[in-house]
């Protein structure tokens, strides 16, 4: 098979997350020039990382309806990819030239365009993509995540004084690069047959939920775990006395390796088991990370974390790819990118109000990411099988069983 649709979606979500980092770093600086004050940025991420869960629910509902129509949906991207990509370069420019509505504007604009190319995406690749060849899918995804949550920090470095301008403009064609692949992959692809798209039960048994809100429940808390720990992790690192630049990729890479390496441990042996122990395990490193002592208990909670998390995001991207049909995958795959956004949202709103440094809230926030991926395996127990024939979702609403 191919390698074309794994590297395809590996570099989207890298593109895609450098982008955002780029934004991140640079919003405090176009704000001021826009006339926005300095306290408003916060808020203005989250609601960015709003407007992505939305965005990502209605984009993959609507690639499902094309695709089941087997319809083109490369045409749609393409188009929403330009917009994206026009409106990310013209972020640096407007913000001092239109002010605060302009600069707010194109913002909701980028962001609301960007989301066809996360669940449209993913949802079109598997189109291409046999059952045997969805895990090497399912890891580039978290794999491209991994490399650049990595390098963000080095990045946030090397930026500092430079006219964003620049960067802004290479990641925008860094991103249409990106959507380009698709094209190719339609153009040079060939398409599984509808019959063969869902797995056909034999070897092991991937994870199966009864319907879309199970999925969504488990999604939200393995994903709020990760962004709790993402939000705790620099006042950890500071109390073992790490430089957060130099550590904090630990995690990332930790993480990068169990991504590589989960989908196809899930490919071969029962996904449930697995997950439940991933949980479980992050539970364990998370609470080492906040309440070990010294340097190396608190390094090695965000190993043990990392890879857990790895293996954790490795199954619900299983999950969306495993036993996906044209009509379904593109809500599947909405429903695990809309968790992690809807969790940042939570991360940084509970950031810019200021509860991780309050007396009253500090406390139990830090026991947050354990909590949260403790609760996530128990849902994982309780409401995840491994039901023998297709993997994925049944929606009773819609009879759709992916």
């Amino acid at each position: 098979m191919s390698a074309q649709p794994g590297i395809t979606i590996g570099f989207i979500q890298f593109v895609l997350a450098l982008s955002w980092t780029a934004y991140a770093i640079y919003l405090p600086q176009l704000a001021a020039q826009a006339g926005l004050a300095v306290a408003v940025v916060p808020w203005l991420l989250a609601a960015d990382q709003a407007i992505f869960a939305v965005t990502d629910w209605m984009s993959g509902a609507h690639a499902d309806r094309v695709l089941a129509r087997t319809r083109r949906l490369v045409p749609v991207v393409l188009v929403a990819t330009l917009v994206s990509t026009i409106a990310f370069a013209l972020l640096p420019w407007v913000a001092p030239a239109l002010g605060a509505t302009a600069l707010l504007a194109l913002t909701v604009i980028w962001v609301a365009s960007t989301a066809a190319l996360r669940a449209p995406a993913m949802a079109l690749l598997v189109q291409y993509v046999p059952p045997p060849g969805r895990p090497a899918l399912a890891a580039s995804v978290a794999v491209g995540i991994a490399v650049a949550g990595a390098i963000a920090p080095y990045l946030a470095r090397q930026l500092r004084g430079i006219d964003p301008r620049w960067p802004f403009a290479i990641a925008a064609g860094g991103v249409m690069i990106a959507a380009l692949g698709l094209w190719l992959a339609e153009r040079r692809l060939q398409r599984v047959p509808a019959a063969s798209l869902a797995a056909d039960g034999s070897g092991p048994r991937p994870l199966t939920f009864e319907s879309m809100r199970t999925l969504a429940l488990v999604a939200g808390l393995l994903a709020l775990g990760f962004q709790a720990q993402v939000l705790l992790l620099p006042a950890q690192l500071g109390r073992a006395g790490a430089a957060i630049e130099y550590f904090m990729p630990v995690f990332w890479g930790a993480f990068g390796l169990a991504a590589a390496a989960g989908p196809f441990a899930l490919a071969r042996l029962d996904a449930r088991p697995i997950m439940i122990a991933a949980g479980l395990a992050a539970t364990i490193g998370a609470a080492l990370a906040s309440f070990g002592a010294g340097m190396a208990t608190t390094v090695g909670g965000h190993v043990i974390a990392g890879l857990a998390w790895g293996m954790l995001l490795a199954g619900l991207f299983g999950v969306t790819v495993a036993g996906a049909t044209a009509s379904t995958a593109g809500r599947i795959a909405a429903i695990v990118f809309g968790a992690l956004a809807a969790a940042a949202f939570v991360r940084i709103a509970a950031a810019a109000a200021g509860w991780p440094r309050s007396g009253v809230l500090g406390p139990g926030i830090a026991w947050s990411s354990s909590l949260a991926w403790l609760l996530g395996a128990l849902a994982v127990a309780l409401f995840a099988s491994n039901a023998a024939g297709r993997a994925g979702v049944v929606d009773p609403r819609s009879g759709d069983r992916p």
